[in-house]
């Protein structure tokens, strides 16, 4: 049985002064034990369009992605060794 990776997203949120048509997706990446997960894949794909980021987990599990438009998406985490996470997100303004 392969553990689990676990994952937290927390969404910035720009000043409400300026309407934003994008935003960013930050998250840490960690095991069972709440060890960082480094090198971990991470993949964030819109749910209702083509649109899709991908990168890796630093040493320290984190992962950022930059001018993600508003909406809604799927973001998944692949690691061998572990089993795969997904969680939906709305990214707002």
């Amino acid at each position: 049985m392969r553990p689990h990776i676990v994952f937290v997203l927390v969404l910035l949120c720009a000043p409400a002064l300026h309407a934003q048509m994008f935003n960013t997706v930050r998250g840490v990446v960690h095991d069972p034990s709440h060890r960082p997960v480094a090198g971990a894949a991470v993949t964030v794909k819109a749910r209702t369009s083509d649109w899709t980021q991908k990168t890796e987990t630093s040493d320290n599990g984190e992962f950022t992605f930059s001018a993600v438009p508003i909406g809604d998406y799927s973001v998944n985490v692949t690691k061998t060794g572990f089993a795969a996470a997904s969680q939906d997100i709305t990214v707002v303004s």
